[in-house]
């Protein structure tokens, strides 16, 4: 999935396990995800997803490149969480959430696919 070239087009559909996820406009699927994104560099960053992964609020971590992404749709308890996740290691800062996040975010939930079934 290249969500760069998504973000580009008029419409998109996710699907999972050949049912619709969601389709829309992609500002509108971003908008209606209404999750809460943050983000943060650092050291060991797969290591940090994987913990964050299991921690209250957060249902989605992700890495791109050398950027942390964590995301929920609990906006105070994904606050909380990083805020007390190694403090001093890591500086997270609100984002506008991204396509790839939201595809994330949706196939974690029940009923989508699993986090691990990700291409």
């Amino acid at each position: 999935h290249y969500m760069d070239e998504a973000e580009r087009c008029k419409r998109i559909v996710y699907l999972s396990d050949g049912r619709i996820v969601v389709q829309g406009a992609p500002q509108d699927v971003v908008a209606g995800a209404k999750i809460a994104t943050y983000e943060t560099t650092g050291s060991r960053l797969d290591e940090a997803a994987r913990a964050l992964r299991a921690m209250p609020g957060v249902e989605a971590a992700a890495v791109f490149g050398q950027v942390l992404h964590v995301a929920g749709s609990d906006g105070a308890l994904l606050k909380r969480t990083i805020d007390g996740f190694r403090p001093g290691e890591f500086a997270w800062h609100d984002v506008e959430p991204r396509l790839e996040d939201v595809f994330i975010h949706l196939l974690g939930r029940p009923g989508g696919s699993s986090p691990g079934d990700r291409p």
